[in-house]
């Protein structure tokens, strides 16, 4: 996530303003649950901020009290490293100061803590994003449901009609700036080898009964988790909404709005997918696999 919070900043910042004023544009909507969703993704940010912040806490600690390094640093006979930190570090010349390995491990500590408010804002923005899209659909299901077909008055339903049709066109957009922008900043996470990733936090985690691992090991999981779960949610709603356009009375459309509905449903058939690139979807298939790959390995170190 470190890498996410890096990437979101430098690397996909333009694209990340953007997909910021498309979401912030959506409070002139007046959506219904907007409120909820933003009160949602606010608890999540700071839940991602204070867990975040108690792992690395926990490893800094863990690592000073057992000497984490120092028996490599004895091995080499290397006085420029500095060992009992959450990862050791190399100077240029000789450490003869007092005190300098508390100084260090503060220091290491101080440089992640830097980076945990960028990446609880990206996982609010990661997470929420999906959160404000299914709102914009339950809005187009809404207005699909008041388009009454069999009304004379053909002006009034082609305006009806039209805008849903405008309006998905504003959902796909919106969905397309997502994986864009989200899809980028979090593909170092979700790319990562997940299967072995989880299953050697796992193996350390029974082998080393070390509690900063085992804290790893659940955020791992349960990030993994939260972002299928929300891609899945994504992909119901395109469900709903396809199910939602394929009841529509077409036969009692007016002829020139029958042409439009062919290219409208065309376009619904497609399902929205929340997509980390460059191919992977985020769906709870993928996280079954991830998991079972994960055993898989898990497996294969302990009969090692």
């Amino acid at each position: 996530m470190y890498y996410s919070a890096n990437i979101m900043v430098f690397v996909r910042g333009d694209q990340f303003i953007v997909f910021l004023k498309s979401l912030s544009e959506m409070r002139k909507e007046q959506l219904r649950n907007y409120e909820t969703v933003v009160h949602y993704t606010d608890k999540l940010a700071s839940t991602v901020y204070y867990s975040t912040a108690l792992v690395t806490c926990a490893g800094v600690l863990e690592s000073f009290v057992k000497q984490s390094y120092c028996n490599e640093k004895e091995f080499l006979n290397e006085k420029h490293y500095v060992c009992g930190c959450l990862l050791p570090l190399w100077f240029p010349f000789e450490i003869n100061i007092p005190h300098f390995q508390p100084l260090c491990a503060l220091y290491v500590f101080g440089f992640y803590l830097a980076q945990i408010p960028a990446m609880a804002s990206s996982v609010s923005l990661y997470l929420g994003s999906v959160e404000f899209i299914l709102l914009k659909i339950e809005k187009l299901k809404e207005e699909l449901k008041k388009v009454d077909f069999e009304n004379s008055n053909k002006e009034k339903v082609n305006t009806q009609f039209m805008f849903c049709v405008k309006y998905y066109m504003e959902i796909s957009s919106l969905v397309q700036e997502m994986n864009d922008c989200v899809g980028y900043i979090f593909a170092p996470t979700h790319n990562a080898n997940n299967n072995l990733m989880i299953g050697i936090l796992g193996y350390l985690a029974m082998k080393l009964t070390s509690i900063p691992n085992v804290l790893q090991l659940i955020i791992w999981i349960f990030v993994q988790w939260i972002s299928c779960y929300s891609g899945q949610k994504l992909e119901n709603a395109s469900s709903s909404l396809r199910n939602e356009v394929n009841e529509l009375p077409w036969y009692d459309m007016d002829t020139s709005l029958a042409r439009i509905y062919k290219i409208f449903h065309s376009c619904v058939d497609s399902t929205f997918h929340m997509k980390i690139q460059p191919i992977m979807y985020m769906n709870m298939n993928n996280f079954s696999s991830i998991l079972k790959g994960a055993y898989s390995f898990f497996m294969c170190l302990l009969k090692m």
